[in-house]
């Protein structure tokens, strides 16, 4: 079983890679799974550039209202 968290870190960033959005804070990426929580996953194939290119080029940050 994967870890779930409830919220992000303040810090957070989003993503996407291909039609799917990542997060990512403090070297953790996160999926959110449509019931209300974010699971904890391994580093997808390409996720390191989007963070880079994410940060570097908007620093915009998600927030996700509930």
């Amino acid at each position: 079983m994967s870890s779930r968290v409830r919220q992000l870190p303040n810090n957070h960033i989003g993503f996407l890679i291909g039609s799917q959005r990542y997060f990512y804070a403090n070297y953790t990426y996160y999926l959110w799974d449509n019931r209300r929580d974010y699971i904890v996953v391994e580093e997808s194939v390409g996720a390191e550039t989007e963070v880079a290119s994410a940060s570097e080029s908007s620093g915009e940050l998600f927030v996700l209202s509930r």
